[in-house]
């Protein structure tokens, strides 16, 4: 990538940039806010896109973590624009991208024996009471070891446990 700027001359035009400002929503490429002679006579293009042989931008930009925002671009060179299909592909894919990412930003959960022994279990499929069976307790301890690992871990279902956890589950 050429870039013959410095970060403080991209952040002064950062506002005028359709994906990176936020305006537009969440899946958005160059050509849905600028049309082609519009953008060639843009900052962005004459050098950021151009230098590079780009012409095609199109970004996800992922929920907001406090004030901070994250976007993932993606840019074609020489072809065809990015469709609609294109657009309704990252639509779709945004929660799953921004779930897997935080994920890797988390530390693996702290759970303790029993709490990982019930969710291997819940893994399985088990219920709350083919649980409690196999461990010989009662089913209303199975739903408070469970209650207790939703909270240490921030889940709301047995599915989110489980994709919290799975680290664990996997050694």
């Amino acid at each position: 990538m050429v870039v013959n700027f410095d970060a403080d001359t991209w952040l002064a035009h950062l506002p005028e940039h359709p994906i990176m400002s936020g305006r537009y929503g969440p899946v958005v490429a160059f050509s849905d806010v600028l049309g082609t002679l519009e953008f060639r006579r843009s900052w962005h293009y004459l050098e950021c896109f151009r230098p590079n042989g780009s012409f095609y931008e199109i970004g996800l930009a992922l929920p907001r973590q406090g004030v901070q925002r994250s976007v993932i671009s993606f840019n074609r060179k020489r072809g065809r624009d990015f469709t609609d299909r294109d657009h309704l592909v990252l639509q779709l894919i945004r929660p799953h991208v921004h779930a897997a990412l935080q994920r890797l930003g988390r530390p693996v959960p702290q759970l303790t024996a029993r709490q990982l022994e019930i969710m291997r279990l819940v893994a399985q499929g088990l219920t709350n009471g083919q649980i409690a069976h196999r461990l010989g307790t009662a089913e209303k301890t199975v739903g408070k070891h469970l209650e207790n690992t939703y909270e240490r871990l921030g889940a709301h279902s047995r599915v989110h446990a489980i994709a919290l956890c799975d680290p664990l589950l996997r050694g």
